[in-house]
């Protein structure tokens, strides 16, 4: 991620890119993954993986925070002090694979 990126990083909100279908097959270090409507294939660590099922299920996307708290609901073992790194590398890594991208408008409400 840019330094602009990485500055921006508390207050973006990370959806997901629309890709379509994608099918999946387990490794011993992660995830091997194809998505049909762009032609990538693409390998992804656990904790990505996780992430990205994360933004995938939220329509609205998630913040950092939020992919935070969702893993802390998982398993404490993942809450290190450490976790904001790994978490941001994640997200490199999806946006790398054109899985993601980073929003920084706010949703909308309506009053």
């Amino acid at each position: 991620m840019s330094a602009s990126t990485t500055e921006q990083a508390g207050s973006a909100i990370y959806i997901s890119r629309g890709t379509g279908l994608i099918h999946w097959k387990e490794l011993s270090e992660g995830w091997v993954g194809y998505a049909e409507q762009t032609g990538n294939t693409f390998v992804i660590d656990p904790l990505s993986r996780f992430i990205f099922d994360c933004i995938q299920t939220a329509p609205a996307g998630l913040t950092q925070e939020d992919m935070a708290t969702q893993l802390s609901d998982v398993s404490d073992a993942t809450v290190t002090e450490d976790l904001p790194n790994r978490i941001t590398l994640a997200i490199g890594i999806l946006v790398g694979a054109q899985l993601i991208e980073i929003s920084t408008l706010e949703p909308c409400t309506t009053q």
